[in-house]
């Protein structure tokens, strides 16, 4: 059932990613930290059998809320009001490093297309082959061959 999933998932995180759902701490670095007992993630927490009668609402209560939810709501409100604080600007450093990034940009998207072009090879049948002698990958269309060239061999865009 929904319940036997959830732990199941709970587990995995603890175990393959060092990760305490319960705890809603931050992810372990090593392994013996948490077999030693040196962590948070360390501590294996199990869900009553009646929480779900402990959390029900009686007449004119407000909701109870868990442990977890109160710290994730409290973690939203810190952040929320973090980012309150920040400059509603686009600019990032300062305005020569931004026109210099925007004119960089605007090079690249030029070049771009015709790079493209240079580094495809388009078979009779529509394939799309990369045209590095490293890679030579075979794509159903050209489109998935762009995204191939932009992702794995952008740096000999850059380069350009």
């Amino acid at each position: 059932d929904v319940e036997d999933a959830l732990d199941v998932t709970i587990a995995y995180l603890r175990r393959v990613h060092l990760f305490s759902f319960y705890n809603a701490c931050a992810v372990a670095p090593r392994v013996g930290e948490v077999l030693n007992g040196n962590h948070a993630a360390s501590t294996i927490h199990l869900r009553l059998a009646n929480a779900d009668e402990i959390l029900e609402l009686k007449d004119g209560e407000a909701p109870v809320m868990d442990l977890l939810v109160q710290r994730l709501n409290s973690s939203i409100e810190k952040a929320l009001e973090e980012t309150k604080e920040w400059d509603s600007s686009t600019e990032v450093l300062d305005k020569e490093t931004d026109a210099q990034a925007k004119e960089i940009e605007h090079e690249e998207s030029q070049v771009e297309g015709g790079w493209i072009e240079d580094h495809a090879l388009i078979d009779e049948d529509g394939r799309a082959r990369c045209s590095f002698h490293f890679c030579r990958k075979l794509f159903k269309d050209s489109k998935f061959l762009q995204k191939h060239l932009i992702k794995k061999h952008s740096e000999f865009l850059r380069a350009e």
